[in-house]
């Protein structure tokens, strides 16, 4: 199997110095867009230079003040951006050059050897005395009592997300774009914790999930539809998802509140649709049977779908 190599943007490090890239920041001061995915990459990168962060620094506060100067005035060479910026630059770093220490320790560093025992990384970008001083570090008691008590702190966190490199800033400002919907909080959590396979992470998002969705459609049920008192049968819909995303085109073919499909009763809640069209397949259903758990398994037959997620044609 080919592995993925380390990040390095040798196209920005290799910039001239009469070039900058242009980073746009949002009203809270986070960087979006292109240029902002490309100066956390670049970040990524720094983090990792022993010549400009150096590995055996003990804390990021103990980092001598020379190094981050040095930093920022490269940054300034590649990137546009304004002085105030500076702090969430630093910021970032710092959780980054943390995260790159981690991986070095878990990958090389063994705990119950000696320093002279160590196995020596392989990495080009490690500096070999730098590592052979954080290692004398990491062996001492009083480093370790910390180590412990920070991992037992990590492993108390359940709710991992998969939203990959993408920040959750992007991730807004591109739903927004997209569809013209801001995401809540509860709604950033379920997207950026449901797999491209519709389904959770792992079992405590999943219970999560289901609390914020019940919750979600108890107060969608107790505010009255702007479909309540309006007929949609034989009209053009389309389906969408949690996400307010159309997912699939139909036609509503029954909306009888005492009607029973797919073993529910429709009620005020939900209508049945003919599905004939799909816009993503691997959207999952809101209601599941043995043989059809997503939207390309109901093409060409009928469904129910929440009211709530049905958007006349003539209205997306």
């Amino acid at each position: 199997m080919k592995m993925r190599g380390p990040t390095l943007v040798a196209s920005i490090h290799g910039m001239d110095n009469e070039k900058w890239i242009i980073v746009d920041i949002n009203e809270v001061g986070q960087p979006i867009g292109e240029g902002g995915h490309k100066l956390k990459n670049f970040l990524g990168t720094i983090a990792r230079l022993s010549d400009k962060l150096p590995i055996d620094v003990p804390t990021w506060r103990a980092m001598p003040t020379v190094q981050k100067d040095d930093v920022w005035e490269y940054v300034l060479k590649k990137f546009d951006v304004p002085s105030y910026f500076r702090e969430w630059v630093m910021k970032d770093l710092d959780q980054k050059w943390r995260s790159w220490k981690y991986t070095l320790r878990y990958k090389y560093f063994n705990p119950s050897l000696k320093p002279n025992q160590q196995v020596t990384p392989t990495d080009a970008r490690v500096d070999q005395e730098q590592w052979k001083k954080a290692i004398q570090t990491w062996t001492l008691t009083d480093w370790k009592k910390h180590s412990e008590i920070n991992k037992r702190n990590k492993s108390l966190y359940k709710y991992y997300h998969c939203a990959g490199t993408k920040s959750f800033v992007d991730i807004r400002l591109e739903e927004f774009k997209t569809n013209g919907s801001t995401l809540d909080r509860g709604d950033l959590f379920l997207k950026t914790r449901v797999k491209k396979n519709g389904l959770p992470v792992n079992e405590d998002t999943a219970t999560v999930i289901e609390k914020f969705q019940n919750v979600k459609l108890t107060q969608l049920s107790s505010s009255k539809s702007s479909f309540a008192s309006i007929s949609m049968l034989g009209r053009k819909v389309k389906l969408c998802d949690m996400y307010r995303r159309p997912i699939a085109g139909g036609i509503v073919m029954a909306e009888e509140m005492s009607k029973i499909v797919m073993g529910k009763k429709l009620g005020e809640e939900y209508l049945v649709i003919s599905v004939l069209i799909e816009y993503d397949p691997d959207a999952p259903l809101f209601v599941r049977d043995r043989d059809r758990e997503k939207i390309k398994d109901v093409v060409g037959s009928h469904i129910i779908w929440l009211r709530d997620f049905v958007h006349l044609e003539e209205e997306t």
